[in-house]
C-alpha cells in the first residue's frame, strides 16, 4: 500500500511540472487521481493515466488507474486541444514518468523524438551514454528506459479547433522504495 501512495504522489508531481513546462507558465494544475488538465493561453492539455488490464475475453481494458501494484502497466494518454481561433506554432507535447515508472518499450504513440532523464533538459530518442569497459574504452550505450523521466514529441503546429494526442505506456517498477 505504501508504494501505490509513493507512486501517486510521484505522479501528481511528475504531471504538474511536465504541463507547466510544456506550457512554459507557473499557473497551478487542476488534478485528480487519473486526470490532469492546464490551459495555456488558447492550448488546453488534458493528462490522463489509466490501468492496462486484460478481460475475461482476451480484450485490453483500462481502468481507472487510481492505485497500482508493482508490476502493474499504466497507460498514459496527453491530449492538446486548439480552443482559440490561430494556429498554435512549435508545440511541443511532453509527457512525464514519474519515479518508480519504467517506459515500455516502443509503446509511444506517435514515436517520441525526444526523451529527458530530469523532466528539463531534452535530447534525440533513444538516449545515449558513454560507457567505461572493463579495458578502459568508451562505449556508447542506451540510457535504460527505467531511468527515463519524460517523453517529448516534436508536434509542430496545431490548427485551430484541432487536437493531437500522444500516449505513452509504463510499468510499475518492482523495487520502488516507500518514501
Amino acid at each position: 500500500m505504501k508504494t501505490q501512495v509513493v507512486v501517486l504522489k510521484s505522479l501528481r508531481r511528475a504531471v504538474s511540472t511536465a504541463l507547466l513546462v510544456a506550457l512554459g507558465t507557473a499557473a497551478a494544475v487542476a488534478w485528480t487521481p487519473t486526470a490532469a488538465a492546464q490551459s495555456k493561453g488558447d492550448v488546453q492539455i488534458s493528462l490522463l493515466a489509466r490501468k492496462v488490464t486484460t478481460g475475461a475475453d482476451g480484450k485490453e481494458k483500462l481502468l481507472a488507474a487510481d492505485t497500482a501494484r508493482p508490476g502493474e502497466l499504466i497507460q498514459y494518454d496527453a491530449v492538446y486541444q486548439n480552443k482559440g481561433q490561430r494556429d498554435v506554432h512549435k508545440l511541443a507535447p511532453t509527457l512525464p514518468i514519474p519515479a518508480g515508472m519504467e517506459l515500455v518499450a516502443e509503446s509511444a504513440v506517435p514515436a517520441a523524438t525526444h526523451a529527458s532523464l530530469d523532466g528539463r533538459t531534452f535530447a534525440p530518442f533513444p538516449l545515449m551514454r558513454k560507457v567505461k569497459r572493463p579495458d578502459g574504452r568508451l562505449e556508447e550505450q542506451p540510457v535504460p528506459l527505467a531511468e527515463y523521466r519524460a517523453l517529448r514529441w516534436s508536434g509542430g503546429d496545431l490548427a485551430a479547433g484541432a487536437t493531437t494526442r500522444v500516449v505513452a505506456r509504463v510499468r510499475l517498477q518492482t523495487n520502488v522504495a516507500a518514501k
